[in-house]
């Protein structure tokens, strides 16, 4: 299965709700987060892939009540993501169907012809 296909097994229940990405990463109600922390997945192999180094996504919850949660993303360093990487992971997220994330993954995956079949290492944290 390839990325984009899998993209297909977590489509936006809601594509009218708008996840924006803050230094706290996506936060919302855990029923809502499913097809986010998925496509935040996608997105860190494509970074990963894009810097040969591994990338970290962090389930967080740890200081917020319990239906409150949460994802971001960690660049190879330990660091926050790229403030320059933050609308790309921010349209992905919220692409209102399927096909428009297939599109936005695509896209930025289009720049790592050659490289896409390779091996990446995507590091899965929670709290």
């Amino acid at each position: 299965m390839t990325l984009a296909q899998s993209l297909d097994r977590y489509p936006n229940p809601n594509p009218s709700a708008k996840f924006p990405y803050g230094t706290a990463g996506f936060r919302s109600k855990a029923e809502q987060l499913d097809h986010v922390v998925h496509r935040c997945g996608v997105f860190a192999a494509i970074r990963a892939l894009e810097t040969g180094l591994a990338v970290g996504v962090m389930v967080t919850a740890s200081h917020n009540p319990e239906c409150d949660n949460g994802v971001k993303l960690v660049d190879p360093q330990g660091d926050m993501l790229k403030q320059s990487a933050e609308p790309k992971v921010t349209t992905l997220v919220n692409a209102p169907n399927t096909a428009a994330a297939k599109g936005v993954a695509l896209d930025l995956a289009g720049p790592l012809k050659g490289k896409t079949h390779e091996r990446c290492y995507v590091l899965i944290g929670r709290d």
